[in-house]
């Protein structure tokens, strides 16, 4: 009987620090996203702000680290007012990330309100960058 409830004991005590750690690793991204391009292809033409493409997926090491740092970081999201932000997920997005020619990810690109490419960068980046 003892035995079978400090057993007990143990895996609730994983549980919650399993939870824990998952609390305390969330992401806190600060960045407004749009998840539609031809939307934010519309709202370009309309207000003149560039689009900054952000390719990505949940499986990617280096996206999740930009998730965790650059995207939560207040001032990454003071810089990125001027821009219109789209998270695309490579997997869902496949025949868009075929068309801006996407290698590897993350992979960055600006747009102008015409929709031609002003800067595409690949790899992750850190809010200083």
């Amino acid at each position: 009987m003892q035995r079978t409830l400090f057993a007990t004991l143990i895996v609730v005590a994983a549980i919650a620090i399993l939870a824990g750690i998952s609390w305390l690793r969330r992401t806190h991204e600060v960045i407004p996203w749009e998840t539609d391009q031809k939307a934010a292809q519309v709202e370009s033409v309309r207000t003149g702000k560039p689009i900054l493409l952000d390719f990505s997926a949940d499986w990617c090491g280096p996206c999740q680290e930009m998730r965790r740092t650059t995207w939560s970081n207040q001032h990454v999201a003071d810089a990125l007012r001027n821009y219109i932000p789209v998270q695309l997920n490579v997997d869902e997005n496949s025949l868009l990330a075929s068309q801006f020619e996407v290698r590897g990810i993350p992979h960055l690109v600006v747009l102008n309100p015409k929709g031609e490419i002003i800067k595409a960068t690949e790899g992750g980046m850190g809010p200083d960058e």
